[in-house]
């Protein structure tokens, strides 16, 4: 099924294919612990949920969703009624142009000079 992964330290945003498995989704971003994040009724992503305290230096943004996200993520669909993770409804090529790539010596000048 759809799935589009958000390569923070490539800094790439691709589609790639998902079977259904929950464990791909480790396999597939590299991480050993996810969280979820809803990015609408009927899209969901998954995230590195230890991204802030296993030394990740590899974050990104979207322009949808307000704080910068450590490692990387991949977003499917989720069925509202079950549950179930589906494709997603997302344009691949929308989620590439909502991204923004930082490493975290970039987001601490950021941050820093916004107070």
């Amino acid at each position: 099924m759809k799935a589009i992964l958000i390569d923070s330290k490539n800094k790439e945003v691709r589609e790639v294919d998902y079977s259904g498995d929950y464990n791909e989704i480790y396999t597939l971003c590299g991480f050993s612990c996810f969280t979820c994040v809803d990015l609408d009724d009927k899209n969901t992503m998954f995230v590195d949920d230890e991204g802030l305290i296993n030394g990740t230096e590899d974050f990104f943004l979207l322009d949808t969703y307000g704080e910068p996200l450590a490692g990387n993520a991949l977003i499917l669909g989720m069925d509202v009624e079950t549950g179930a993770s589906v494709a997603t409804t997302m344009d691949t090529d929308e989620v590439r142009g909502e991204t923004n790539f930082a490493n975290i010596n970039e987001l601490r000048l950021k941050y820093s000079s916004a107070r």
